[in-house]
């Protein structure tokens, strides 16, 4: 029975993957990450391949399995980037600016993280990921182990600190 599961699931791996990982592809510009995605796709369907009733919808079942994998992913490597997909725009912005401009950005990203490398780790951690990686109070709050209220007090002081701490060193 285990033998036969095999060569059914085997079959649908070869009429649907490529398929997949071409919608996969065009919703990551990734190639790899869709090859990826799709293998997750895969393994996601077998564990779940005994709630399939209807056979000549397997296919669409897939689809949406592979597309919903795919922005889970898109999601947290967005949380995880420094710079955001859709943040393209300020992107080319700063590659549009003048060196003396770039320079100026740099230099402030640079007095930045001077500053907060001498706050208290869990209040710079916090700080960073909610900045930097674009989490939510309540994320890191789980993340962290700690309140929601004291993460968003820590967020409040930290940006009211730092403004400061700028303040004095650029004037």
């Amino acid at each position: 029975m285990t033998n036969d599961l095999d060569d059914h699931f085997a079959a649908l791996y070869q009429q649907y993957s490529k398929k997949l990982n071409r919608i996969v592809y065009q919703m990551t510009k990734d190639a790899f990450l869709a090859e990826d995605i799709v293998q997750e796709t895969f393994i996601k369907a077998f564990s779940k391949m005994e709630t399939i009733i209807d056979s000549e919808k397997i296919g669409a079942w897939l689809t949406v399995i592979a597309k919903r994998t795919a922005i889970d992913c898109l999601r947290k490597e967005k949380r995880n980037s420094i710079c955001p997909i859709e943040d393209t725009e300020n992107f080319v912005e700063f590659l549009n600016q003048s060196i003396e401009q770039k320079a100026e950005l740099m230099e402030l990203i640079e007095a930045v993280h001077l500053q907060i490398n001498g706050w208290d780790p869990d209040k710079r951690k916090v700080f960073v990921l909610k900045s930097f990686h674009g989490l939510k109070e309540e994320e890191i709050s789980q993340q962290m182990a700690i309140k929601t209220g004291t993460i968003k007090t820590w967020i409040f002081r930290s940006r009211k600190c730092l403004k400061e701490q700028l303040k004095r060193q650029l004037n």
